[in-house]
Order: C-alpha cells, then sequence, then structure tokens
C-alpha cells in the first residue's frame, strides 16, 4: 500500500512539473506567432526536443553519478559520497526521467491533434 502511495506521489508531480514546462513553452510560443497550427507544431516540437533531453540528463546523472564521484574525489580531493548522498541523487533522476517520460507522452499527443 505504501509503495503504491509514492508511486502516485511521483507520478502526480512529474506530471505537474511536465504541466508547467509546456504552459511555459505556450506562453513563450504565443508571444512569437499567433498562428493556432504552427503553435501546436511548434509546442509539440519544442516539448519532444525537451522531453529527449530530459531523459538524457536523467539518465546520466543516474548511470553516471558514481563515475564523476570517484572523478571529483580523484581531482578536487572531496569525500567520498554516502549511501544517503547517492540515493539522493538517484531519486533526482527519477523525476527527471519521469517527467521526460510524460513530456514526451504528451508532444506525441500534441502531435496527432
Amino acid at each position: 500500500m505504501i509503495k503504491i502511495r509514492e508511486i502516485m506521489d511521483i507520478a502526480i508531480i512529474c506530471s505537474i512539473y511536465s504541466l508547467i514546462v509546456i504552459m511555459i513553452n505556450l506562453v513563450a510560443i504565443f508571444i512569437f506567432t499567433q498562428d493556432l497550427t504552427q503553435i501546436i507544431y511548434w509546442l509539440s516540437f519544442i516539448t519532444l526536443i525537451e522531453g529527449g533531453l530530459g531523459l538524457v540528463a536523467g539518465g546520466g546523472s543516474a548511470m553516471y553519478s558514481p563515475i564523476l564521484n570517484k572523478a571529483f574525489e580523484k581531482l578536487f580531493n572531496s569525500d567520498p559520497w554516502t549511501y544517503n548522498h547517492q540515493k539522493k541523487t538517484e531519486q533526482q533522476a527519477k523525476i527527471w526521467i519521469i517527467t521526460a517520460s510524460f513530456l514526451i507522452v504528451e508532444a506525441l499527443i500534441l502531435s496527432a491533434i
């Protein structure tokens, strides 16, 4: 029951983030163009690009954080990351990935209109 609640919380937060991004894009595109077909075209295109970049950033953050940790440890003589710090980084990457997935789905829905 707790796991389902966590999944629902993350899904709601990520969908809100993705809708905020789309609204910001919509306002920015509306400033530059007034034609409805152009607005939908550019909105779906930009949202798809942002979703792809979000997937790359989230996946890279989750995948390469141990490597970057070692690199920063050697280059800057910093302390190694604790388990809690590593988990926090993975949680942030999970939110990036889920939000980017929502953005891609929303871009595909927009392009179908």
